[in-house]
């Protein structure tokens, strides 16, 4: 046999070898997926991929295609293990073990363990983030062994199990944390079904699969959300093939629900949408002017020509499927009732002030019905829309003007303290309004350590009438979220607090 074929014959069994090696890990799941592109549309735009450090449920549910948490939230929004595989708590509540999974490693290869999550944890302990408030009740993290991490809690807390599943609790690797410091939000790294590829601001971010990611991996090629604020692009977008999911507004679901490639979906949410009075306005401390400008709002036509009935207006701080929930006296569209808190308040004639909304189809639109509305008893609203981005960040550099600021809060943690505390404590990381009244403050930290449910009800519920009459906002609505996906798209699950979450997506 001559060298020329010897070396063709080598050849041949390498190519052989190359072929099963890549058939075998096809079939074992682990090569990577040359599928379908999938595109995510949706109304805003993505502020931050550091989970840690993010306020928007956007940033939060896009940075989770990479990162995974201990625990997560299932549709119900009750927790369940993710990383972890079980928890045990103290009798005094104050002691907490999570033991974890083996054999999980980061997208770059670092190992997962109890050294990663005391990491995590004690970057935002010691870091003012803006998920901070998270753990401020964290007193230490311990490891207990690689796979068993202890966390100690300064007193008590009913939510911590929830707080551990929370989207901003992810676990990122401390090798890139230690090589990217306060650049982590451009450079993920996680242990989930994809990893990071790239993030172009203002447009889009995309994720690749992961290949050493310990479970099923994906049969797409890559995943992009992409912003797009305009609602009718965003439909044509998920009509033609060039989206598989969108966002889009109640009044554009009869156009798509007969479509038979694609499902219309309608999810209950714990969203709260409002407007915010900022009080460092001398004209939004009167309270007569607060609750003056909730009256001369018609709520139930609000619901029917901005959402197109798929909302329902605030019965109270928050939405009645947040645990401890209790209706409060409504504030009555009531016109004549506006105009004489006005006058009483030093407004006869009444006054100027802007609204702030998002840029969005649906914010302009709330914008407008508002704008409207007091213009009936005389305010003179002028309307400045805002993209994502821009409307967060200078919501937390608001000054003494007589700003009306859009928010639509969602408790992610699926409870009362986190629908209250972030937005109306005094040192809330969303409390865009500058709200402060010592005694909800106090009542809002007393109530995170009690741990007798008749006792936990009551508090709650006198928070909801202390703050309902104290009227820190034009009360809104919860909202129905609409959205509509390709109909061959699995594993993608819009939550009931705007979050989405990907469990083995796949296209087929």
């Amino acid at each position: 046999m001559s060298k020329k074929t010897t070396y063709l014959i080598l050849l041949l069994v390498i190519l052989i070898i190359a072929i099963a090696i890549y058939i075998g890990q096809s079939k074992t799941g682990k090569a990577v997926a040359h599928g379908k592109d999938i595109t995510i549309a949706f109304a805003g735009s993505i502020t931050t991929l550091d989970s840690q450090d993010a306020i928007a449920t956007l940033d939060m549910s896009v940075a989770k295609t990479t990162y995974q948490s201990l625990f997560k939230f299932d549709v119900n929004m009750k927790p369940v293990p993710s990383l972890a595989t079980g928890l045990k708590m103290s009798k005094d509540a104050k002691e907490y073990t999570v033991t974890l999974k083996k054999n999980i490693k980061f997208a770059d290869g670092t190992d997962f363990n109890a050294d990663a999550v005391k990491i995590n944890l004690e970057r935002q302990m010691n870091n003012k983030l803006r998920r901070h408030s998270l753990v401020v009740n964290i007193d230490k993290v311990e490891v207990v062994d690689p796979y068993t991490v202890k966390i100690t809690l300064k007193t008590p807390f009913n939510s911590f199990l929830n707080t551990l599943a929370h989207p901003a609790e992810v676990m990122i690797s401390p090798t890139a944390l230690a090589k990217y410091k306060d650049k982590i939000s451009e450079h993920p790294v996680g242990t989930g079904q994809f990893m990071f590829k790239e993030w172009v601001h203002g447009d889009h971010a995309t994720f690749v699969p992961n290949p050493l990611y310990n479970g099923p991996q994906t049969n797409v090629a890559s995943i992009t959300y992409k912003s797009v604020p305009e609602v009718g692009s965003r439909l044509s977008m998920i009509t033609s093939g060039q989206a598989q999911w969108a966002f889009i507004s109640p009044e554009l679901a009869a156009k798509v629900e007969n479509n038979k490639d694609l499902q219309v979906v309608k999810t209950p949410s714990i969203i709260a949408s409002y407007y915010v009075f900022n009080m460092l306005s001398p004209t939004f401390k009167d309270i007569r002017v607060r609750q003056a400008l909730n009256y001369a709002v018609d709520k139930e036509a609000f619901v029917n020509i901005v959402y197109a009935g798929l909302a329902v207006p605030s019965k109270s701080v928050f939405p009645k499927a947040i645990e401890t929930f209790k209706e409060q006296p409504a504030y009555t569209y009531n016109i004549a009732k506006a105009k004489q808190l006005l006058k009483e308040a030093g407004y006869p004639n009444g006054f100027s002030l802007d609204i702030w909304t998002g840029n969005t189809s649906i914010s302009l639109k709330s914008g407008e019905f508002l704008q409207q509305q007091l213009a009936q008893i005389g305010v003179k609203a002028n309307i400045i829309p805002h993209d994502a981005a821009s409307h967060s960040s200078l919501a937390q550099r608001i000054k003494k003007k007589s700003i009306l600021l859009q928010v639509g809060w969602s408790s992610s943690l699926a409870t009362a303290d986190w629908a209250l505390r972030p937005i109306l404590a005094k040192e809330g990381t969303a409390n865009f309004g500058n709200y402060y009244n010592a005694e909800v403050n106090d009542e809002i930290h007393k109530a995170m350590t009690v741990t007798n449910p008749d006792d936990k009800v009551k508090i709650y519920q006198d928070l909801q009438a202390k703050i309902w009459a104290d009227a820190p906002y034009i009360f809104g609505v919860t909202e129905t979220m609409i959205g509509v996906y390709d109909k061959k798209l699995h594993g993608y699950t819009l939550l009931p607090d705007r979050s989405f979450s990907i469990d083995n997506l796949q296209y087929k």
